[in-house]
């Protein structure tokens, strides 16, 4: 089944767009922030699906990109540096025409496996998981026998795990066109295709399929939506509410759902009106309406029409459920090809469409993707494949974002730049859209003018007024002052992409457009080195720094380590990690007491490896070494979506010692990958120091100890003070502060009584 959530020129930013519905606007919807330099978008050029899963257990989503002419990519994610690719000889999906994936345990070993739907009559593949060394990369798929997943001819269009069993193990469903459909049931590790006959023998042209409980009986039926205007069909195990046999399936007649026939493609279930049972959508391709049946959880299905996406019809590809905001329903979006994609936000059960207003179009057929966390910061991205030689997409979800583009100018010496910001954290909302020019003749009459996206810059919005350097002048939109936004739009987003004028009478001074949310000229990113040996380098720090300039088109790359120890300054060399090998890239050059190693292609520099930008090199290992002793280490840092501070503040309440109170102070910096831990105790006499105790996961009840606090200022004080900035690890070895949000925390004493009890915030 093919689980995703794909934009195809639909929604840059939600919250706003919502704002004019009184039925949405009581949620926040996060911001959807593009991402051009992501690694994940010049890795396929007909990439048919995504799919994600924790396939290292490393507690984040890795993803892979089923392309359909490139051999498919797998991604690792790492907190630190986000997504890198897992060298070819750990991952040998050669070029083929892949439809679809899905991961799933076949062999039960913990470790999860991968299956390829393939088209042109190729046999399916299964790729076994191979857990490796981390110098080798950490994790390898092997491929199956030959023959372990016969494609009969056809064209498999899906595939699916699903435990039809009910022992844990997980069986393989596969959607076919030219060929029956196929179910493998997982005996011990080893899939064994049922016979054609215990689904239907006919080869119906099916394109998706999904499994379920949809009678309540707890065992699982197969849905597969089919095209060429043939019905849908649902299969119900014979086990369970039936008093048959579990393992042999019946189709359903006489419903809605199995009586609809039409076009389909996609399909997905959820339980999208609130009632406990699933629902069932079908996305139609030619014009159809879509279809959204509501589950009574008997195996009865009835079509609303008053629910909004049976009021929608297009080249729908796919339907895809999740939680987009995060409120416990379940949103839907239907994928459309050759038009704008439709998102519905659930409220109280009913599905209401957002507008998409005169938002650009996005470029690229998209086909797929998928809705994940990959920054683990509890905000939903997106990851679109495209298909027909186009980028992916990638939309990072954030609550604050913004974009930043330069203006073009007419006149010699002058410059200007146009930024769109938006905050949508209840209690701070803000959209600001401001105009900065310099350079011009002081004391002018200048005039701005826009244009909705596809427009002219024909409607004036307003006058700049001058600011200091002489010579200067600025306009601006802020909600936060008061002000209304332009052309009458109700959100920043409506106007992405629209032209920008600066006039001086009738004369044109400076042009441009409105930057998307994510959008810059320039670009930068730093992540701070952390000290492998403390012991014997004392206070060395270090920090790795990276910036593209479109518009000048230099890329530059800085490692620096500094507060050196006398005569450490000229021993120092960097390595990078490619291919599970670390390679040698020169020596840092000494500057007083620290050292540095940088290329500017400006200058004539190349960048190391052979990359021909820095998003290349972003998730690589590094570390800079003494000869044979590493000295500082840490990775290429990924560009941060949100560049801005967030913070996280709690109390922590008495529990032994009635008069001491504490808080926790967490403070982290996106775009420069610094992280900061501050904790506070005050009115706590003790002779000894109190220990800080943090649950291994949220809600465990299980803690383990951090560090011991340290003597304050003042009597009864106590803290612990840890910044990644300076080399300090988190408390627990945390990757980030974020990484411990929602943990229990305790303050104890020498013999284990709890003084203080309490939770890590999350950073906002």
């Amino acid at each position: 089944m093919r689980a995703k959530l794909v934009l195809s020129g639909l929604l840059l930013a939600a919250p706003a767009l919502l704002a004019g519905d009184p039925g949405l606007s009581s949620k926040v919807v996060p911001l959807l922030v593009i991402q051009p330099d992501s690694v994940l978008v010049g890795a396929g050029f007909d990439t048919r699906v995504i799919a994600a899963a924790d396939v290292d257990g490393d507690g984040d989503e890795d993803v892979l990109l089923a392309n359909f002419e490139q051999e498919s990519v797998f991604f690792r994610n790492d907190r630190r540096a986000g997504l890198h690719a897992l060298a070819f000889e750990a991952a040998p999906f050669a070029p083929g025409p892949t439809f679809d994936a899905a991961f799933g345990d076949v062999d039960g070993d913990g470790d999860l496996d991968l299956a390829l739907a393939m088209g042109h009559g190729q046999d399916n593949q299964l790729w076994m998981h191979v857990p490796v060394s981390r110098s080798q990369g950490g994790l390898r798929f092997e491929a199956a026998p030959s023959g372990a997943l016969a494609g009969d001819g056809a064209d498999s269009f899906a595939v699916s795990f699903a435990d039809l069993s009910g022992d844990g193990l997980p069986a393989l469903i596969v959607a076919n066109k030219g060929a029956p459909n196929a179910v493998y049931l997982n005996q011990g590790g080893q899939l064994q295709r049922l016979s054609d006959a215990a689904l239907d023998a006919d080869a119906e042209p099916s394109r998706d399929v999904a499994a379920g409980d949809l009678d309540g009986d707890g065992d699982l039926e197969l849905v597969f939506a089919n095209s060429n205007d043939l019905a849908n069909v649902v299969y119900f195990d014979q086990g369970g509410l039936q008093g048959g046999e579990q393992g042999h399936y019946q189709r359903l007649s006489g419903d809605p759902l199995a009586d609809d026939v039409g076009a389909s493609n996609g399909l997905a279930l959820g339980d999208l009106n609130g009632d406990g049972f699933l629902d069932v959508v079908i996305a139609n391709r030619q014009g159809q309406l879509n279809r959204m049946y509501a589950g009574d959880g008997a195996g009865h299905f009835a079509l609303d029409p008053t629910q909004a996406p049976n009021q929608h019809g297009g080249d729908s590809y796919d339907a895809v459920i999740g939680d987009l905001d995060q409120d416990g329903a379940q949103d839907l979006l239907i994928v459309n090809r050759d038009s704008p994609s439709v998102l519905f936000m659930n409220r109280d059960g009913r599905l209401l469409p957002v507008p998409s207003g005169p938002l650009p179009a996005l470029s690229g057929d998209a086909r797929s993707g998928v809705l994940i966390d990959l920054e683990q910061d509890g905000l939903m991205d997106i990851v679109v494949a495209n298909t027909g030689g186009a980028s992916n997409l990638v939309l990072a979800g954030a609550l604050r974002a913004q974009g930043t583009l330069p203006l073009s100018a007419a006149v010699a010496g002058a410059s200007g730049s146009v930024r769109a910001y938006s905050d949508v954290r209840p209690g701070h909302e803000r959209e600001l859209l401001r105009v900065r020019v310099e350079g011009l003749a002081p004391g002018q009459e200048l005039t701005l003018f826009a244009g909705l996206p596809g427009q002219a810059a024909d409607v004036l919005v307003g006058q700049l007024k001058p600011r200091k350097p002489t010579g200067s002048y600025q306009w601006l939109s802020d909600t936060r002052k008061g002000h209304e936004l332009p052309l009458g739009v109700s959100t920043l987003p409506m106007l992405a992409h629209g032209p920008l004028e600066l006039r001086a009478g009738s004369e044109v001074l400076l042009s441009g457009r409105v930057p998307l949310y994510g959008e810059f000229s320039e670009r930068r990113a730093s992540a701070y080195l952390v000290r492998p040996l403390t012991d014997l380098f004392g206070d060395t720090r270090g920090r790795v720094r990276i910036s593209s300039d479109a518009s000048r088109q230099v890329e530059r790359m800085q490692v620096r380590a500094d507060e050196l120890a006398p005569g450490l300054a000229g021993d120092l060399r960097l390595w990078l990690g490619d291919r599970g090998q670390l390679l040698d890239q020169g020596p840092l050059l000494p500057r007083h007491d620290r050292a540095e190693w940088r290329v500017n292609t400006r200058k004539g520099d190349l960048l190391p490896l052979g990359a021909a930008d820095v998003f290349a090199l972003a998730g690589r290992e590094l570390i800079v070494r003494a000869g044979a002793r590493s000295v500082l280490s840490g990775c290429v840092p990924e560009f941060a979506p949100n560049s801005g501070v967030s913070r996280g503040v709690a109390e922590l309440h008495a529990a032994g010692s009635p008069e001491a109170r504490g808080r926790v102070y967490l403070r982290r910096r996106a775009n420069v990958g610094d992280e900061q831990w501050q904790l506070s105790i005050w009115k706590l006499e003790l002779a000894a120091a109190p220990r800080l105790v943090i649950e291994t996961a949220p809600g465990s009840e299980v803690f383990a100890f951090a560090a011991d606090l340290e003597p304050g200022k003042h009597p009864g004080r106590w803290e612990l003070r840890r910044r990644r900035r300076k080399g300090q690890p988190l408390p627990l070895e945390a990757l980030s502060v974020a990484d411990l949000a929602g943990r229990g925390l305790q303050i104890r004493d020498a013999q284990g009584l709890a003084l203080l009890v309490g939770v890590v915030p999350a950073v906002q």
